[in-house]
């Protein structure tokens, strides 16, 4: 009950806070975790570089992107952390595991409860980040036992460290303090066959995009074009903001330096096939 009161205080603190300041202590908060725990050279350089990005974003007013960006080793520090918090579970084996692992399923339990309540309305990209976190955390929760019975314990209990990486995740997404347009964008089915064909369009685009000088101007003005299209009226086009983002970000990568290959058929990809497809979806449902 205690730990249930803590989250919704800090919960509640959140909304008062200013995005950007919330974004900026999230990000301090994996930078300090990267500096505290043993981890890969590998995991070290990109979790160093992907602060650096989150901040950038930050800077830029990039705040989808910024989030996004620093998902990836927010949730895999806090896997760790909890691995090393529970390593004496390797030396008292499978009885003491088991143990832990429903104590921790009561501890889920609470904090799936907190993502129950949806009264608050945020932009549908933070929602989207938010289910896709909490929709894996109760797999990690089952096949973390499995692994650690079957397989390896240290492995196993990493990953059922995930379980609550992921609902923490969630549960920071829904308070962040951004506020949603009056008018959400409305879907009724799964874009399952758009994304389908989307993927193999995006994978001919990126091998036969035009990576010259002049395409880079080119794609400057697109996106400063679709800027405005994205913001020009009061609907939820969160989604689209965060692609958009992506592409901008590839396009003026530094001040002082000029996009490489690989950014700019980025940029081609999501100005030419992603948010075209993301109009046309939208389209349909009005």
């Amino acid at each position: 009950m205690k730990s249930l009161l803590l989250i919704l205080i800090l919960a509640s603190a959140c909304l008062a806070q200013d995005p950007v300041k919330q974004l900026s202590e999230i990000t301090d908060d994996v930078e300090r975790r990267l500096s505290s725990l043993k981890v890969s050279a590998d995991l070290k350089q990109q979790c160093t570089a992907d602060i650096a990005e989150a901040r950038t974003n930050l800077k830029l007013k990039n705040l989808y992107l910024s989030l996004y960006t620093i998902r990836t080793c927010q949730l895999e520090l806090a896997s760790l952390a909890y691995t090393e918090a529970k390593s004496d579970l390797t030396k008292k084996g499978a009885a003491a595991f088991e143990t832990e692992w429903r104590e921790l399923g009561s501890a889920l339990s609470e904090k799936e409860k907190i993502l129950a309540d949806r009264t608050t309305k945020l932009p549908a990209v933070i929602v989207a980040l938010a289910d896709v976190s909490q929709s894996q955390a109760r797999p990690y929760y089952q096949s973390g036992k499995l692994f650690a019975l079957n397989s390896n314990m240290a492995e196993g209990i990493y990953y059922v460290g995930r379980a609550p990486a992921n609902l923490d995740f969630a549960i920071t997404c829904r308070g962040l303090h951004l506020s949603r347009p009056k008018k959400a964008t409305t879907v009724f089915r799964s874009p399952r066959p758009e994304l389908t064909q989307l993927e193999a369009m995006a994978l001919r685009t990126y091998k036969t995009a035009d990576v010259s000088t002049q395409d880079v101007q080119h794609l400057r003005d697109r996106t400063k074009e679709l800027e405005k299209q994205l913001n020009s009226d009061k609907v939820d086009h969160s989604i689209g903001l965060l692609f958009w983002q992506m592409a901008d970000r590839s396009l003026n990568p530094d001040e002082k330096a000029e996009p490489g290959a690989a950014q700019i058929k980025r940029a081609v990809v999501i100005l030419n096939q992603v948010l075209p497809s993301y109009f046309d979806y939208l389209k349909e449902q009005k």
